[in-house]
């Protein structure tokens, strides 16, 4: 018998440096929904690295996530299986390559029956979804892992509804971007260091080749597509939108022009913008004049494929959405 009152989870699957974390927040405020933004990083890094909650609290510290575990685990705000065993369960579940193999696992053997590991990780995490949506007293509760196989995992339980919207960006935008590099405040001693073009590529491929993947388990009506260039043009617009498709419940009111007021959260993890009060959310298309023209053209051919898919411009900036 199903649950007449089951958990909504909105799954943000899809590339990085797409503005997942501010979208998130932004969902999220409003009474039905909370933002758990990466909550699966909570052992590896809240636990293992000592990295801080939205709230400038270390995990461990931070009343919510404090009472979120002792109330999923039972043991004092501590995990119940160690944060390591966690960790490498994830290792082994997480891995883009492994993908395919893992979808077509849950497809076949709901149960997972074959693969303890994974069987307990799932089973963790769905604890872990359903806990801190009750502490926060939410039917509705985000996750921007961007991992699809998330929602390929809890998606056969009857007690948890899952709705996905996958992000996507022009990849010569997220190689900029991923060049640049930065510092992010989440732990003292972490760097985001930058990265090749080539391999800034081969991880765009994969990312958005592993989110689309386990999207095809789910009807079309469950799955919403999102452009980083449409989001950060005309957010209001596109908010509506995702409220429309999905049944997202969404407040629009705090966004005034280009400026949006953040509410109070508890992000696990995500992107620095989890710590500001207030940004603003005008495009990050410096790429558009920096990048050479040479590159531009070569990142557009060898990507083709997905660039069209996806409504970007083989030779410069986005054309059309199409969604």
């Amino acid at each position: 018998m199903s649950d007449p009152n089951p958990l909504n989870l909105l799954a943000i699957v899809g590339t990085t440096r797409s503005n997942s974390t501010l979208l998130e927040i932004l969902l999220a405020d409003t009474p039905a929904v909370l933002s758990g933004s990466e909550p699966c990083t909570i052992w590896k890094g809240g636990y293992l690295r000592g990295q801080l909650c939205s709230c400038s609290e270390p995990i461990q510290r931070c009343g919510f996530w404090s009472e979120g575990m002792t109330r999923a685990f039972d043991s004092a705000g501590q995990p119940d299986h160690a944060p390591h065993q966690v960790a490498e369960w994830q290792h082994i579940a997480l891995q883009q390559r492994h993908t395919c193999r893992i979808a077509r696992s849950a497809a076949t053997d709901p149960d997972l029956a074959d693969d303890s590991r994974l069987r307990d990780y799932r089973q963790t995490l769905l604890q872990l979804y359903q806990t801190i949506a009750a502490v926060g007293g939410r039917s509705w509760i985000g996750d921007s892992s961007k991992l699809g196989l998330h929602g390929v995992l809890v998606g056969p339980f009857l007690a948890l509804h899952t709705q996905v919207i996958q992000l996507t960006r022009d990849l010569r935008g997220v190689v900029y971007s991923w060049s640049r590099g930065r510092a992010t405040p989440s732990s003292p001693w972490f760097v985001l260091l930058s990265r090749g073009l080539h391999q800034s590529m081969l991880d765009w491929l994969r990312l958005n080749a592993s989110a689309g993947i386990p999207l095809r388990s789910f009807d079309r009506g469950r799955v919403s597509r999102l452009r980083y260039k449409d989001s950060a043009a005309d957010l209001f617009v596109e908010l509506g939108r995702l409220s429309t498709e999905l049944e997202v419940p969404v407040n629009k009111n705090q966004i005034a022009d280009e400026s949006v007021t953040l509410a109070p959260n508890h992000l696990a993890s995500g992107s620095p913008v989890r710590f500001r009060p207030e940004v603003t959310t005008r495009p990050d298309d410096e790429w558009m004049s920096a990048m050479s023209h040479l590159i531009n053209l070569l990142f557009g051919a060898a990507t083709s494929t997905p660039l069209l898919k996806y409504g970007y411009c083989l030779s410069g900036p986005p054309s059309k959405a199409r969604r």
